[in-house]
């Protein structure tokens, strides 16, 4: 969800459905809502696949198959066509993160820090917010 926020901000709504084995919930999807698009993010606990990150909107689909906490490439889908993008992936995804935080702390860098923490904050407002409907 950090993503979808940290692109589009909070959502007007969320909902998020879940599957629940042995008092455990495994696996889920949220559904963010914002005035002209919906986004979704699937992430399971016990399967491999049909993981990923879904923006539909009037304009088109962004979409990506992958781990949402390891974003290695997305599709952009438009009438246009389709533009694959691609990242990093496996061990060195967090590179680029890591070397953002550093800057972040050697150059006190506050205004970074407070967007970070606001998103974060978003993030777990929406997740008190659908936690046990």
């Amino acid at each position: 969800m950090h993503i979808l926020v940290a692109l589009f901000g909070e959502p007007i709504s969320a909902k998020y459905s879940k599957v629940i084995e042995n008092e455990v919930d495994v696996e889920g999807k949220i559904t963010l809502k914002y005035r002209d698009f919906t986004a979704t993010s699937e992430i399971s606990k016990c399967r491999e696949g049909e993981n990923g990150i879904f923006v539909k909107c009037h304009g088109g689909v962004v979409e990506s198959f992958t781990k949402p906490n390891e974003v290695s490439e997305a599709s952009i889908i438009t009438k246009e066509g389709t533009e694959k993008i691609s990242g990093y992936s496996g061990a060195k995804r967090l590179v680029y993160q890591w070397q953002d935080f550093a800057r972040i702390f050697a150059q006190n860098d506050k205004e970074s820090m407070n967007m970070l923490l606001k998103n974060t904050r978003s993030v777990l407002k929406i997740i008190d917010s659908v936690r046990n409907v």
